[in-house]
């Protein structure tokens, strides 16, 4: 009887673990919301392993752009962070600012980390930062690898 009392606030345990994680997988990113700044997919570049993104910023503010990059998959009806198949090297990005025709591009190749990516929907993230502002926030781009 001990042993099976013992078996069941085990599995419990794991259970709670499971859910814990699960909820951690799911960080909430303040997606930036000024129609002034954009972005978008380069057409034709988007592969399994990489995408070029322009960025157009036409507010009257020096913005900030990050080279880094988050990724995301759409599972069980919410963004989940892909985990990347080996660990990412954490370096300090710089900052990037639009031209004088308001655009930026980034080419993201991400198969070192994550590898190919599967069919499925998903959404890369990127860091800015808007004069001013004390907060990060995020540019989403939402794609679908076929």
């Amino acid at each position: 009887m001990k042993k099976v009392l013992i078996g069941l606030v085990v599995l419990y345990l794991l259970f709670i673990l499971s859910v814990i994680v699960r909820e951690n997988r799911k960080k909430d990113y303040e997606l930036n919301s000024n129609p002034e700044i954009t972005i978008t997919l380069v057409e034709d570049t988007l592969t399994p392993t990489s995408v070029t993104v322009r960025i157009q910023d036409v507010s009257p503010k020096q913005n900030g752009y990050s080279s880094a990059f988050i990724l995301q998959k759409y599972k069980e009806d919410n963004w989940q962070e892909v985990d990347p198949k080996q660990n990412i090297r954490i370096t300090t990005p710089r900052i990037y600012y639009v031209d004088e025709n308001h655009e930026l591009f980034f080419t993201y190749n991400w198969e070192e980390y994550y590898g190919e990516l599967e069919q499925g929907r998903y959404r890369l993230l990127n860091p800015m930062k808007e004069e001013g502002a004390s907060d990060t926030t995020y540019l989403a781009l939402e794609f679908t690898i076929a």
